[in-house]
């Protein structure tokens, strides 16, 4: 066990995170570009009244429950097939302190929403966001459950952007879903 980093047990695991920390780096700069290449503004992509703050972060939050609540059905009727054989989730959750679990969260909610809803959306709408947003998630391609269910996900953050105008909905979304999955990952680590 390393001695600076007691969480990491071995260099995979540095990899693993250096891996994630720079594909969302390069997400962000992609989001940014097309962003400004479209003239438009990072800012008015989080734009929302005061009063419409409330209603887009409610509205992210009942996305997130329904996605859990189906994800935990499926897990449930389809054990087998929502598993994420990689094992990437485990390694990148297991024995990680919940403050860095939800920051990697919140990055990863974040940049990727910038990128498929702020960037994507706006150019080719919300059915072939989906479709990208399914596909880059590649190490589920293997199986058609876990597709569907990376592109209905991806469609469901895509309809609250739509609904609100705000990033805020989906990047609530897409955090607590992560947070939420990333600590159950990271609870299965600790307790065996």
């Amino acid at each position: 066990m390393d001695r600076k980093y007691p969480h990491m047990r071995d260099p995979d695991e540095r990899v693993l995170l250096l891996n994630l920390y720079m594909t969302q780096g390069l997400v962000l700069g992609l989001a940014l570009l097309i962003i400004w290449l479209g003239k438009g503004s990072v800012a008015g992509l989080f734009a929302v009244k005061p009063e419409d703050t409330v209603v887009a972060v409610v509205l992210g939050t009942a996305v997130a429950a329904l996605v859990l609540a189906a994800d935990g059905l499926l897990s449930r009727l389809a054990p087998g097939m929502m598993k994420d054989e990689s094992g990437i989730d485990e390694k990148l959750f297991a024995g990680r302190p919940l403050a860095h679990v939800a920051f990697i969260c919140l990055v990863v909610a974040v940049c990727e929403e910038l990128l498929f809803r702020g960037a994507l959306q706006p150019l080719i709408g919300n059915y072939w966001t989906s479709v990208v947003f399914a596909a880059v998630h590649f190490r589920y391609l293997r199986h058609w459950l876990p597709t569907l269910t990376l592109f209905a996900v991806s469609f469901a953050l895509g309809w609250a952007f739509d609904r609100t105008g705000t990033l805020i909905a989906p990047v609530t979304a897409h955090f607590l879903i992560d947070l939420v999955n990333g600590s159950m990952l990271r609870r299965k680590s600790t307790h065996g």
